[in-house]
């Protein structure tokens, strides 16, 4: 897990202005996690885990300020 607000106050700090990328890794959710190239649930399952996740990240960078 990550301190998305520590890590978004360090990015702040240091003035940060570059892109920032965000790695999707979901256990037991589609089989990639075990090399699989189909998945086995839902893709708009997978899509609606991934914008939420985004969502949530947008909104802590905005709380930070970044």
């Amino acid at each position: 897990m990550v301190d998305f607000p520590g890590f978004f106050q360090i990015l702040k700090a240091a003035r940060f202005d570059g892109p920032v990328q965000l790695h999707f890794e979901y256990p037991a959710m589609g089989g990639a996690e075990n090399g699989d190239r189909k998945l086995k649930i839902a893709k708009e399952q997978v899509v609606s885990a991934m914008q939420r996740d985004l969502r949530y990240v947008r909104a802590q960078m905005m709380a930070a300020g970044v």
